[in-house]
């Protein structure tokens, strides 16, 4: 992952210069990176509504509806502290990213733990149409999503902005491709797009980890 703390701020003139460059690049970086997210996003849905139809798109939309609500209740607020102490310099960052990575995999596996339960003691009710198998495969995705979530936290701290919009490209980039070959020319249905979804997502915490 990068390390880059990017130019420090100096004082003056040339200073506030330099800091409207900056503020300019990445403000040019989220933007470019808001339309291609859009532009994929789209190009997903209608390959997901064309290639799975109503039914079955409706079953891979439910089945990641656990792992995202798990991630959602056990984000804990992390990212937002870890981009307010990385960006005010009071932790390392090296230790910011360790004890990232620590609370990351707890609380994964505190995700999967409570999602197992909620699918064997619940699932048909909560979620009728679903196959239990596609459930307890959607929780891969709340290890990944925690993760991620927690690291690239640390790129917004740091203010690497060009390889956070980089990082957080990527999901979608993949996904698009392995729904072309999940989906449309390996006909897997919803299975088949819930892997294209992990897939994407491992991608991009590959790209953070490398």
């Amino acid at each position: 992952m990068s390390q880059s703390s990017g130019p420090p701020t100096l004082p003056g003139p040339d200073g506030e210069g330099l800091a409207l460059r900056r503020f300019a690049r990445d403000s040019s970086y989220t933007m470019i990176r808001q339309v291609v997210a859009i532009v994929l996003g789209m190009a997903i849905s209608i390959l997901l509504a064309r290639g799975l139809g109503v039914e079955d798109r409706g079953v891979y939309a439910v089945a990641l509806l656990l792992p995202r609500t798990l991630v959602t209740f056990l984000n804990l607020g992390v990212a937002p502290a870890t981009v307010y102490f990385v960006g005010r310099g009071d932790r390392e960052l090296e230790a910011a990213v360790r004890g990232n990575i620590a609370l990351a995999f707890w609380n994964s596996l505190l995700a999967v733990v409570m999602g197992a339960a909620v699918i064997f003691w619940g699932g048909e009710t909560l979620f009728p149409g679903v196959p239990v198998e596609l459930l307890l495969v959607s929780l891969a995705v709340a290890p990944l999503l925690l993760h991620t979530t927690y690291l690239l936290a640390i790129l917004q701290g740091i203010q690497d902005f060009r390889a956070y919009n980089w990082v957080t490209m990527i999901p979608q980039l993949v996904m698009l491709i392995l729904v072309l070959a999940f989906v449309w020319w390996i006909p897997g249905g919803p299975l088949g797009a819930l892997a294209a979804f992990v897939g994407g997502n491992l991608a991009s915490l590959a790209a953070l980890i490398a």
